[in-house]
């Protein structure tokens, strides 16, 4: 991520560049300071930073620039962002839901070759929501941090949710009943 930052400290004129892969060519995207807030809250419209940090809001803000509006990031694709993030190329895949053995081996294939992994749900309208039942949110993109079957068989995937908040709450979640001393 640092190497994303042509300047990287605090800048009084408020002028800082960010590079980007842009069509497959790295670009330095200039920027300024402002963004866009909420009048009630006074605090960021879009992302949100720890503290006094402005590296989250800068990053958006150069790729709201490329795509020309903060309208045109909403919900974008992950294989776009790694890309843009890191000028590797990417790929994405589509599971139906009675494909679990399918994606899981898929996801251990390429956990072993170490590269980075997402991975959402969709939504029937099309909106982001919360699963209530299982803690998903839908079109909400997870990082895949690591797969594992267990000895009695069980798959399982270990995915994070950047906001870190909408916690898993079925089968293997944190007070699962399946975990036993030897598995955790």
């Amino acid at each position: 991520m640092k190497r994303l930052f042509e300047t990287k400290i605090y800048q009084e004129d408020g002028l800082y560049g960010v590079w980007l892969c842009v069509h497959g060519r790295w670009e330095l995207i200039k920027l300024d300071d402002n963004f866009v807030c909420y009048s009630k809250t006074r605090g960021p419209a879009f992302s949100k930073a720890v503290g006094n940090e402005l590296w989250v809001l800068l990053l958006e803000k150069a790729w709201a620039k490329v795509y020309k509006t903060f309208e045109n990031i909403v919900s974008g694709s992950s294989v776009d962002a790694l890309n843009s993030l890191t000028g590797a190329p990417g790929k994405m895949t589509d599971f139906k839901p009675d494909e679990g053995r399918k994606a899981f081996q898929f996801i251990l294939d390429n956990e072993r070759k170490k590269f980075m992994m997402t991975c959402s749900s969709k939504s029937e309208d099309g909106v982001e929501q919360e699963d209530i039942k299982s803690g998903i949110v839908s079109k909400h993109c997870y990082a895949i941090l690591d797969c594992k079957k267990t000895s009695r068989g069980d798959e399982l995937i270990k995915i994070r949710n950047p906001w870190g908040s909408n916690e898993w709450k079925g089968d293997w979640s944190d007070k699962s009943s399946k975990w036993t001393p030897d598995l955790k």
